[in-house]
Parts: structure tokens; C-alpha cells; sequence
């Protein structure tokens, strides 16, 4: 029994990483649930077994992503209590984004979400604004406390400091993704950004 359990999981996921495979480079009609079996050795009755349909199979690959993204940056969110802190992060989130050939995939399945069915996006933009809000509050915890302990200046208010600099590394991200920039972005790019805003924020003799 737990060997049909195991294999029942490995089918599933091997489901899940083909859709990954199909739908970052077709368009989201084009897309057929025996192609996605197929790709995988599988037969389109196994992957109707698992998903109810195309659109249910796609909700599924989002969940699945959002978890791993979960698991891979709870401990940062948690963790967030300095700028050093901060520039580690987004580091280590930068080569999330842009870091080998899955990530990319990633990346341009999310780009095509306007072609999913409206359940799917809502969906997919839920989970979106999940994420950013557990960011968004990290940030502004370290900005809090680094207000109480005299490093930072206390004029301006932490939500929306925190916002800003969410937003920022979003709006860079998304850029790269959509390959306007012609270079990648690197750690030094973002230790200065991060070094710029402590500049700005910090008292003097701090």
C-alpha cells in the first residue's frame, strides 16, 4: 500500500513538472491533457486519474510552485532583522528568479497567465499577493526595529517603507524575466540598492 501511495505521488509529480515543461512554452489553449501525459511516458488516462481536467491540473502546478517558494523562503521572512539580512535575501531570491532552467520555466508560465480561465488567475494572483505580503511584513518588522534601536531614522513610516522596497526588487525582477534589461542584474547590483536605502535611512554617526 505505501508503494502505491509513493508511486501515486511520483506519477502526479511527474504530471505536474510536464505541464511545467508544456505550458511555459505553449499557449495555454494549445495545451492538451494527453500531450502532458505523454511527454512523461504516461497514458492520458492516468493523468485524468489524478486531474479532473486541464484547468484543475494547472491550479495544481500553482499550488505546487507557491509550496516550494514557501518552503524555500520561510526561514528568510523569518529571519529578516537587518539590512545585511535584507541584501541576503534578495540575493539569494535573485538567483530564485533567474537561477537555471526550471526557474525560467517558471517564469514564463506566470507570464502567460492572461491566456488561463479567470478562476486560474484569481487564483494565481491570491497566491502572488500571499507572498509579497509575508515579504512586506518581514520588512517591515526589521524596519521597526531597526527604528527602536536608534539605526534608522523613525519620520517615515515602516508599512509604507516596506512597501517600496518590496515593490522595487518586484518591478526589477519582473523586468529581467521579461528579458528588457539586456544585462542580468547581479549581487552587487543589489547590495547597492539595499546600501543606497540604508544610506538615505540612517542617522548620522549611526
Amino acid at each position: 500500500m505505501r508503494r502505491s501511495r509513493e508511486d501515486a505521488l511520483e506519477t502526479r509529480t511527474q504530471l505536474l513538472e510536464s505541464a511545467l515543461e508544456i505550458m511555459s512554452d505553449k499557449s495555454y489553449s494549445a495545451v492538451s491533457m494527453t500531450e502532458i501525459a505523454r511527454n512523461v511516458g504516461l497514458s492520458k488516462g492516468a493523468a485524468y486519474w489524478h486531474f479532473a481536467n486541464k484547468e484543475c491540473l494547472l491550479v495544481a502546478l500553482l499550488e505546487h510552485i507557491h509550496a516550494q517558494f514557501d518552503d524555500a523562503f520561510n526561514a528568510d521572512w523569518s529571519s529578516l532583522e537587518t539590512f545585511d539580512d535584507l541584501r541576503a535575501y534578495y540575493e539569494r531570491k535573485l538567483l530564485h528568479v533567474t537561477g537555471g532552467e526550471r526557474s525560467m520555466k517558471i517564469q514564463r508560465l506566470m507570464l502567460r497567465r492572461e491566456e488561463w480561465p479567470l478562476r486560474v488567475r484569481e487564483k494565481a494572483f491570491s497566491m502572488l499577493v500571499k507572498a509579497k505580503e509575508l515579504e512586506r511584513k518581514a520588512i517591515e518588522k526589521m524596519l521597526i526595529s531597526s527604528m527602536e534601536k536608534g539605526l534608522i531614522k523613525s519620520d517615515m513610516e515602516p508599512r509604507e517603507l516596506s512597501m517600496l522596497i518590496s515593490g522595487v526588487f518586484l518591478g526589477i525582477f519582473m523586468l529581467m524575466v521579461k528579458q528588457v534589461y539586456e544585462d542580468d542584474l547581479h549581487d552587487r547590483h543589489i547590495g547597492f540598492i539595499i546600501e543606497a536605502i540604508k544610506k538615505e535611512l540612517q542617522i548620522t554617526g549611526a
